[in-house]
């Protein structure tokens, strides 16, 4: 039987980030960074309100962990317990996922974001994952360097993808395998 999100995933520990499932408590913090226009920029809402954070973290509580093509918003935080960020997990299948992130203005550039999606893919290759995916808007230049550190490889180019936002945009598609996965070494931990 299937487990929640909330029961299912145990929290993952790095040196400076954890990530667990994205939690009421963080709800506030999780709205502030996402209602600003620079970081709405390349996402799919705008204008983010705590009533948007609240029914996304209600739809999480009732989804089975995991389940083909369900998405889940895991929270990273440092070792203090502020919200950093934000990890988004998509099953695409039992042995596909597709990845993205979301970071807090005073969190970026700092190497948050590598460290968790790193903890991350470890775990997803620990649980036998094959391939993870991840979808980039080509002027979100942090974003998809970020991917290409963390040994992701660009595979397409979609040149006008959709118009988003009053404007078209063009999109990076990447892949990291399980067998080029390069971050065996990394220092994670489990905690259930």
């Amino acid at each position: 039987m299937s487990r929640s999100i909330y029961e299912g995933f145990a929290t993952l520990y790095g040196q400076r980030v954890s990530i667990s499932p994205l939690g009421k408590a963080d709800l506030v913090a999780f709205t502030r960074y996402r209602a600003e226009p620079a970081i709405a920029r390349y996402q799919g809402w705008q204008d983010y309100q705590l009533s948007d954070a609240e029914a996304l973290f209600a739809g999480q509580c009732a989804l089975p962990f995991p389940h083909p093509d369900s998405w889940y918003q895991l929270a990273i935080h440092d070792a203090g317990g502020e919200l950093l960020g934000d990890l988004a997990l998509h099953w695409l299948t039992a042995q596909e996922a597709e990845v993205g992130f979301t970071l807090a203005p005073a969190s970026q550039g700092q190497g948050y974001a590598s460290e968790a999606l790193k903890l991350l893919l470890a775990w997803l290759f620990g649980q036998g994952c094959l391939s993870v995916t991840a979808a980039v808007d080509t002027r979100n230049v942090p974003s998809y360097r970020l991917l290409e550190r963390c040994g992701f490889t660009r595979t397409s180019c979609h040149k006008d993808a959709a118009f988003f936002k009053g404007e078209w945009y063009s999109e990076y598609h990447y892949r990291l395998e399980r067998h080029h996965w390069q971050g065996a070494g990394d220092k994670t931990s489990h905690k259930t």
